[in-house]
């Protein structure tokens, strides 16, 4: 769990409430170190503060959902009691799983970052899930070899192409 503010007594709040309840938690201050840190080792979940996500013009979320590694990464944003409903909408398209209004409780901060949590786990079993029925529909279970629905799969796509 990574969270990602610029006010250090927000960060060692959320540190302090995340840790209790048994979050690993990684508190980092600008947006540069949050991409860094979940290149490295991503976590399931990124908390960040809106303010950080538009910093030095770049768009963390962007960059995070852009990223290879860091794309699986549930985001929840901190932000501001102003919250307009475009701009929320516009940061759910763009990747952010949730939203944490100022100010936040204790409890709703742990529900949120445990939800967003829980669907980053789910979201990893069903592609798990997806890449065994795709096996079990293109290959033959005892051999491993590739089955004729692969093979006409592959030979469709081939004759589009040419």
């Amino acid at each position: 769990m990574v969270v990602a503010h610029a006010d250090p007594e927000v960060r060692r709040r959320f540190t302090r409430v995340l840790s209790h309840v048994g979050h690993d938690v990684r508190a980092l201050e600008t947006a540069g170190d949050a991409v860094a840190a979940c290149r490295e080792r991503p976590p399931d979940v990124l908390l960040v503060d809106v303010e950080l996500c538009r910093d030095d013009g770049r768009d963390l979320l962007a960059e995070l959902k852009g990223d290879p590694v860091a794309y699986r990464s549930a985001v929840v944003l901190l932000e501001r009691r102003d919250l307009d409903l475009d701009a929320a909408v516009s940061a759910l398209r763009g990747g952010a799983q949730d939203f944490l209004v100022e100010p936040v409780s204790d409890a709703e901060l742990v529900a949120r970052v445990d939800a967003a949590g829980r669907t980053k786990v789910l979201q990893e079993e069903l592609v798990v899930q997806s890449e065994r029925l795709e096996a079990l529909i293109f290959e033959d279970p005892l051999t491993k070899l590739s089955n004729r629905r692969f093979i006409l799969t592959q030979l469709g796509a081939a004759v589009s192409a040419a």
